[in-house]
């Protein structure tokens, strides 16, 4: 009975870490992210992780901290539900969202260049331009629950 214990508290404790693991890794992402680190025209706005600041109509702005996690997209507006957010590896997560105008799931990579700079990669088999793709377009965190 002992051992039974034993082996179901290691496996409790070893999900609790892979899970808590992988919270810390897709935590980063909540928050506004703009095209450079110092906006000259932001607005502020409640979020489910408290007030912050944002750029209408062009800000990437992604709330995984409540209960409805969301994206609201440039130009395109939201918020569109995210049903999936996991992590690839330390740099790299896959974010995916119901774009409910169109009835279908658009799934981009986040690539992580540290905790305040990304860029996004459609993964998507569409010709989408919701978020300027790739490298040459970064991202920066301007507003979130860790800032």
């Amino acid at each position: 009975m002992k051992k039974i214990f034993l082996i179901l508290f290691y496996l409790a404790f070893f999900i609790f870490s892979v899970c808590s693991e992988t919270h810390d890794k897709v935590d980063f992402l909540s928050g506004n992210w703009y095209k450079n680190s110092n906006p000259e025209k932001t607005v502020l706005r409640e979020f489910s992780w408290g007030k912050g600041v944002t750029v209408i109509n062009f800000a990437v702005e992604i709330d995984l901290t409540g209960n409805d996690k969301s994206i609201h997209l440039p130009m395109i507006g939201g918020p569109f539900k995210v049903t999936e957010v996991k992590a690839v590896n330390d740099n790299l997560l896959s974010l995916t969202f119901f774009f409910d105008r169109g009835g279908f799931d658009v799934t981009y990579h986040v690539h992580k260049v540290d905790d305040g700079i990304i860029w996004f990669e459609l993964i998507t088999e569409k010709n989408l331009t919701f978020i300027p793709t790739g490298a040459d377009f970064l991202w920066y965190k301007i507003d979130g629950p860790d800032m």
